[in-house]
């Protein structure tokens, strides 16, 4: 009998389900409790301990009273003067103030001046105890006691010393735990049962029994005690108090010489987590139950809508193909369902892959060329970038090895200029990376388009005029004066087309650049730029590949005139987000044109003007910034160095910080001296956000007031948008444009 696909597969998925269903059901059951009982216990194990923690502080809050007490000079003269009633009257002021239970006063002999819990209770010896007798000596102790006035305490005492550093009394502040005040604040803060031991009997708590009476006078378990004392550590078990489950720990508590004297109790109610557990187990088994009903529709469903296409694919292929067999035998051919029949179909292209073959090889081929250019390209990296860096090494080397003032300033103009081309290598890596992980984006600014042209003319013209070569520039006279875009990405593009047209031109040769506005509607301006060269020109194969990434005209072309290979492909990223296009005319020998056009926006409010003139004209201006005072972080010396060495003669004073840990503290304990902050994002144990974010915490009077600009060379996009989130006010990327700091400065420290 032949059964069909949907039989096969229904049926099986079902009984998979319906059993995953029963297993999940009870692995819920038989798990749950015994993960809930052991998160339970570690979560109150870790409580008790937590209490038992807080003890140890009230030993160190105790110690810290008796010697903040023995040192006063008022207390010291009562002591001296043996004056009881002042004395007195001191305590009672004091008393819930230090937060113990009681003091014990005596002199330097040891005789007890005043207990603060029997003032008629004086005159007899007190060096019987032993704290009190080791601070006589000098020392300053505390423990858990057992003494006549209370059954179990801690007692801390310390030396009284006069003027001169003698010992004329000791003072001993004591916590008395048979008081029900400390057990119930225990129990309130860790919301459990408390009780104190002496020996083995309870002498505080906050169990009771059924008439509601505290428990005290009851002992623990003989097991208990046992193990305590035998194996001086805790006890954990499970105890029913008030009919209801505990998790119970008993803790040792230590007298001198390390002997147990008593025990601490806390204990904490297992009834809320079983609750919560059948009510976790109830909500697991509903959802469990809804969810498998819902798979076992929606895996009928969607076997139904897989096996009914597949049926008809199968006719599809059957009726496209036919029954002659070459090659292999196709699995499934003898099979009498549809797999079979889709089988046999299969047979017939089989035997058709071998023209496959080809198109394989082709697809491999482009692979390995692509790899290739990249290698190419690396390699050219390589050569590219080790040029400038051999030039910086070596110049750095020349300079110091001279004494010649000259000899010097030629070895840093020739440091300076090879960095500037190492940086403009390392930004077309890094726009190249941007543009392949999508993350290319523009800035868009209202700027000013003649002063734009006239600024890129400065840049380019101190390359030609070195080869004697001759920049026509023609500019369209309607191009409005103020546009909107992403002003420094035009420049990128244009000056990249200008660097191109005078590498490839030779001496004396001409390059030509016009600015013509081809149309402008509502407001949008089309502007097609064109550079011409009179260099050596391109053929058509040439041209078709120059705008792909680690593209070049030819492989040679990075060791014959330098560059990256990179220059053309972002000028075409750039161009195409400006909704225009870029494209070259050009032939062998006889020079090129390369052209784009970009919509930019109109500009014409005064605001716009006016704002593009003022941020020209602050770069310029020659600036004090006298009574002001900054704070640099940077935990590299030569970047302090560079900013001091860049910031002198303005008459402003620069404090430094070497992380941001540093920063922060230097601001805490000043806060109104500094009037801006420079901060660095990567620094040592604390970074330049974080610190951002401690400052503007830290509810200070200026806190939220003081600029904060990163000055970082982390500048991509998300750098700059996690410096704002952090609480900067702004953002100066590195190399530092000494320029772009004084414009900084101007704005927040002088408001232009």
């Amino acid at each position: 009998m032949k059964l069909s696909l949907k039989a096969k597969l229904i049926v099986p998925i079902l009984i998979v389900l319906v059993l995953l269903g029963v297993a999940t059901f009870s692995f819920v059951q038989i798990h749950s409790m015994r993960l809930a009982n052991t998160l339970s216990y570690e979560k109150m194990l870790g409580t008790a301990k937590t209490a038992r923690v807080h003890l140890n502080k009230l030993e160190e809050q105790s110690q810290l009273v008796s010697y903040a007490i023995s040192i006063n000079p008022q207390f010291v003269r009562l002591v001296e003067t043996r004056n009881r009633e002042n004395m007195i009257d001191y305590f009672d002021l004091h008393l819930e103030y230090f937060g113990v239970t009681n003091f014990v006063v005596t002199d330097r002999d040891g005789k007890v001046i005043l207990r603060t819990y029997d003032h008629e209770r004086h005159g007899d010896s007190g060096s019987l105890v032993v704290g009190i007798n080791a601070a006589l000596n000098g020392e300053v102790t505390s423990v858990f006691t057992s003494t006549t006035g209370f059954p179990i305490g801690m007692s801390s005492a310390a030396p009284i010393r006069n003027e001169h550093g003698e010992i004329v009394g000791a003072i001993a502040s004591n916590y008395d735990f048979s008081t029900d005040g400390i057990v119930d604040e225990f129990a309130q803060m860790f919301n459990a049962q408390v009780a104190f031991y002496a020996n083995n009997t309870v002498v505080s708590t906050t169990v009771r029994n059924g008439d509601d009476k505290r428990l005290i006078g009851s002992v623990a378990p003989e097991y208990v005690a046992g193990y305590i004392y035998e194996a001086n550590d805790l006890v954990s078990l499970t105890m029913s108090i008030k009919e209801e489950d505990h998790s119970a720990f008993y803790f040792p508590l230590h007298g001198w010489a390390d002997e147990i004297i008593g025990m601490f109790f806390i204990g904490f109610s297992n009834e809320s987590v079983k609750e919560h557990l059948e009510t976790a187990q109830r909500t697991i088994i509903i959802i469990a139950t809804i969810s498998l009903i819902c798979a076992t529709a929606l895996m009928v469903g969607i076997l139904m809508k897989i096996l009914r296409p597949l049926e008809k694919l199968t006719e599809n292929v059957l009726e496209i193909s036919d029954t002659n067999k070459s090659g292999d035998e196709v699995f499934g051919v003898e099979r009498k369902d549809e797999i079979g029949d889709l089988s046999r179909s299969v047979q017939h292209m089989w035997n058709s892959l071998s023209t496959m073959t080809e198109r394989v090889e082709e697809a491999l081929e482009k692979a390995q060329m692509a790899s290739t250019a990249k290698s190419m390209f690396l390699s050219n990296m390589s050569h590219e970038i080790r040029t400038p860096l051999n030039a910086i090494i070596g110049m750095t080397t020349i300079g110091k090895s001279t004494n010649e003032a000259e000899r010097k300033d030629y070895t840093l103009v020739k440091i300076e200029s090879a960095s500037a081309h190492l940086l403009g290598i390392i930004n077309d890596i890094l726009d190249m990376s941007k543009i392949e992980a999508g993350k290319f984006e523009l800035s868009m600014v209202s700027f000013d388009f003649k002063r734009m042209i006239s600024k890129i003319v400065d840049i380019i013209s101190f390359r030609m005029n070195e080869r004697n070569q001759e920049l026509i520039v023609r500019i369209d006279s309607e191009i409005p004066q103020t546009l909107i875009g992403d002003d420094q990405r035009i420049v990128q593009v244009i000056t990249n087309l200008l660097s191109n047209a005078v590498k490839f031109t030779p001496d004396n040769g001409k390059v030509t650049l016009d600015v013509i506005l081809i149309k402008k509607e509502n407001c949008t301006c089309t502007i097609e730029v064109d550079v011409t060269d009179t260099g050596i020109g391109m053929s058509e194969e040439q041209q078709s590949r120059i705008f792909e990434s680690f593209e070049q005209a030819e492989n040679d072309t990075t060791r014959k005139f330098g560059g990256t290979g990179l220059g053309l492909a972002i000028s075409k990223e750039i161009i195409e987000l400006m909704d225009g296009r870029i494209w070259v005319e050009s032939s062998p020998g006889e020079g090129a044109t390369f052209s784009f056009t970009v919509s930019l926006q109109e500009c014409e409010t005064a605001e716009c003007i006016e704002l593009n003139a003022e941020s020209t004209v602050i770069t310029e201006r020659e600036v004090s910034f006298e009574g002001h005072t900054i704070l640099l972080a940077e935990d590299v010396d030569i970047n302090r160095e560079i900013i001091v060495s860049l910031l002198d003669g303005t008459d402003l004073k620069i404090d430094c910080a070497t992380d941001g840990e540093e920063a922060v503290e230097m601001y805490k304990a000043a806060p109104d001296k500094y009037s801006l902050i420079f901060m660095d994002m990567q620094m040592p144990n604390i970074d330049g956000l974080q610190a951002t974010k401690l400052i503007r915490e830290s509810g200070l009077p200026t806190a939220k007031t003081i600029p904060i600009v990163a000055m970082t060379a982390n500048v991509f996009k998300e750098d700059i948008e996690s410096c704002n989130k952090a609480g900067m006010n702004d953002h100066i990327g590195k190399p530092i444009d000494i320029a772009d700091v004084m414009k900084k400065l101007s704005f927040y420290l002088l408001g232009r």
